[in-house]
């Protein structure tokens, strides 16, 4: 039987034996050793062990912060680029920077946007075109309205003229909703890419 123990810088081992004669235990040889040059050496090792325990907890935890800070830092840029957009400016752009998962997100994210930007250029196109084309026959029908209000001894023949005029005018008007109304399905029945 051996044991062993380390108690107040010190090494203290113990050994037995049994002494046998035959078949029969006749006895016992018991060791006793008091080792105080091994106990340093382990105190020694205890305290770098500690010391190196330490410091790569201070080193782990260091990276952990660094690593978590750099992070959640590119995800705070993503999510104020999405705050942009969402408020409607168009022209704001997520910085990325890498090869992983977020920048992939992020380039992704930037994709949307511009297609985004180029969908809300054409509308805001097609809004002032189709104003403008609207703006044509309703200019056109209140100038020849004005006219037959303000001139009261308009002849017949003119009068006609004005009111055929008026409903050629309507007609146009009418064919130019029709066409922004076909437009209109178009685009909500367009599948997305």
């Amino acid at each position: 039987i051996f044991y062993s123990k380390y108690l107040n810088g010190t090494l203290i081992s113990n050994a037995a034996a049994p002494v046998t004669s035959g078949n029969k235990i006749i006895g016992a040889v018991y060791i006793y050793d008091y080792e105080i040059e091994q106990a340093r050496f382990i105190t020694a090792l205890q305290s770098d062990l500690t010391k190196v325990s330490v410091l790569i907890a201070v080193i782990t935890a260091g990276l952990a912060f660094f690593f978590s800070k750099m992070l959640t830092d590119r995800i705070k840029s993503i999510l104020k680029a999405i705050k942009n957009v969402r408020s409607g400016h168009y022209f704001y752009r997520a910085s990325v920077k890498g090869k992983d998962e977020l920048a992939e997100l992020g380039n992704e994210f930037n994709t949307l946007v511009n297609r985004l930007q180029k969908t809300e250029d054409m509308r805001q196109r097609f809004v002032s075109d189709a104003s403008h084309e609207l703006k044509t026959p309703l200019a056109a029908i209140r100038l020849l309205t004005d006219s037959i209000v303000q001139n009261e001894n308009m002849e017949k023949s003119t009068l006609r003229e004005f009111i055929y005029d008026i409903g050629r005018e309507a007609e146009r008007l009418s064919r130019i909703t029709e066409k922004l109304l076909d437009l209109t399905r178009i685009d909500n029945h367009a599948t997305p890419v």
